[in-house]
């Protein structure tokens, strides 16, 4: 079954490196059943590897000891359903496919 609402599921970062893209995406209902593959300017890429670290919104939100102000304790920790690839930096469209162990799956699709 093809879902399209993705933003429900996990959400996709794509930075730009000094001479590389990468593609940061976190799955928050993740389990070892999932499939986490990505396509890179229509052509399959395969699985993203699987990264322990720190989801990027979080950081940006929550790091450090003046974010938030006056919540303090909402400091982000390591999580394990972060997948991650690197890329050229001359691909233009990212897709990332989520499929979960019920054969659902979720599609993101971002211009980088």
């Amino acid at each position: 079954m093809q879902r399209s609402s993705a933003s429900f599921f996990y959400q996709i970062y794509v930075d730009k490196l000094t001479d590389q893209k990468r593609l940061i995406a976190n799955v928050w209902n993740w389990d070892p059943e999932w499939k986490v593959e990505y396509i890179l300017d229509d052509k399959p890429m395969g699985l993203l590897e699987q990264l322990k670290g720190y989801d990027p919104k979080a950081v940006e939100l929550y790091k450090g000891d003046k974010l938030p102000v006056g919540r303090t304790f909402a400091e982000p920790r390591k999580t394990e359903h972060l997948f991650i690839a690197h890329f050229s930096a001359s691909v233009k469209k990212v897709t990332v496919d989520v499929t979960d162990r019920f054969g659902n799956k979720y599609t993101a699709v971002t211009e980088s």
